[in-house]
């Protein structure tokens, strides 16, 4: 019966992961954490299944699905070497660790965020200025604005008779009488 690397790994109280990196020490793939991809060897023992969750909208996926000769092949790589899942574990370790270094190394907004692009500093110069002048014009436009919104409202609210308006010709027309 064929199984996924989860359901392999519930047998000895791993991770899919840890069963991909004996799959990849096995040769059956290639590749990296979250990036194998199957060998020759691999292709040979491993079909594809198709799975979705029970939520509306779910993305449908594909999974791999081991046969009994590559679970026989793992059941004797473990009873052979008892400390082959702790090395398994601590090598995944190491890999994602390496794997986030590089990542973080190739990080094209790196410089950026950390402030290193020495070569554009007169040009963000520049930038910050101008950004400095439309923050200002920004800023006393929203005032404007402000302003300009409360007449309007505060001109309503004397044409809707809400507020007394003081200066009103009927009003001292009124006064004179």
């Amino acid at each position: 019966m064929r199984k996924t690397a989860s359901r392999i790994g519930e047998k000895y109280g791993v991770s899919a992961y840890v069963i991909k990196h004996l799959l990849k020490l096995l040769g059956h793939l290639d590749g990296r954490v979250g990036e194998y991809n199957l060998t020759s060897k691999g292709e040979e023992h491993c079909s594809k299944g198709v799975g979705w969750a029970e939520k509306p909208n779910s993305p449908i996926y594909e999974y791999d699905l081991w046969d009994d000769e590559t679970q026989n092949e793992i059941d004797d790589m473990i009873e052979n070497d008892s400390s082959i899942l702790d090395r398994a574990k601590e090598e995944l370790r190491e890999e994602r660790r390496l794997k986030k270094q590089e990542e973080e190394e190739n990080d094209p907004f790196k410089d950026l965020l950390e402030g290193n692009n020495d070569e554009n500093d007169s040009e963000d110069d520049d930038y910050e200025i101008e950004t400095s002048n439309n923050i200002d014009a920004l800023k006393y436009g929203l005032i404007a604005a402000a302003v300009f919104g409360s007449f309007l409202y505060v001109r309503k609210c004397i044409k809707d008779k809400k507020i007394f308006n003081p200066f009103s010709r009927k009003n001292k027309k009124n006064e004179k009488k």
